[in-house]
């Protein structure tokens, strides 16, 4: 929920901001002519949707279906960003995809669009360090540093913290596969009380 009086368009302003400024959340997939995923940024800006509802039902079922929506990580931003009108109420909606986005990210993502709220609605400073690498430069460091007697002994590490540890049981409409492929899908599913 946004605050009353809350400048929509600065809002919006301020998240393109952030986003012109981490290239993570500009970033797609796409596989090049050897079928291997490319690192590719978009240039074009995060189109933020916009919507008003008369009712709570309504709404509710739209946030819904914005959430459970896909992400088409080789086409379109991995973030979403929505700014519903309800009951005369604002409320922004960010869906982020966990491949640019994690726990720590929070801290950064809200610092940073304070920031640039308050720079484009009010005219204060900007109190913010240019970037000196993205994401992805971290990625590559992290690759090409856990090589190695380095990555032996993390391998290590978590296979001997991990041995003997059986994979969760969830109830499923089929059996565990011999060999696991890693390839991720979306799975619906209500886990009962049992």
């Amino acid at each position: 929920e946004l605050a009353e009086g809350m400048n929509v368009d600065g809002l919006v302003e301020a998240l393109q901001a952030v986003v012109q400024r981490h290239a993570v959340l500009r970033t797609v997939f796409k596989r090049d002519e050897t079928g291997v995923d490319q690192q590719v940024v978009l240039e074009q800006p995060l189109r933020v949707h916009r919507d008003v509802f008369e009712n709570k039902e309504a709404f509710h079922n739209e946030v819904k279906a914005r959430i459970n929506q896909p992400f088409n990580l080789r086409e379109a931003h991995p973030l979403r960003a929505g700014i519903y009108v309800c009951e005369q109420v604002n409320y922004l909606l960010l869906t982020i995809h966990h491949v640019a986005f994690d726990g720590w990210s929070t801290e950064i993502l809200t610092r940073e669009l304070c920031q640039h709220y308050k720079h484009i609605v009010n005219q204060q400073p900007l109190a913010l360090p240019e970037l000196s690498i993205q994401y992805k430069d971290f990625a590559v460091w992290q690759r090409g540093y856990l090589q190695g007697e380095l990555l032996d002994g993390e391998i290590d590490y978590w296979q001997s913290k991990l041995k003997g540890v059986a994979p969760l049981a969830f109830p499923t409409d089929k059996p565990r596969p011999k060999e696991i492929d890693y390839r991720g899908k979306s799975v619906d599913f209500v886990l009962d009380e049992r």
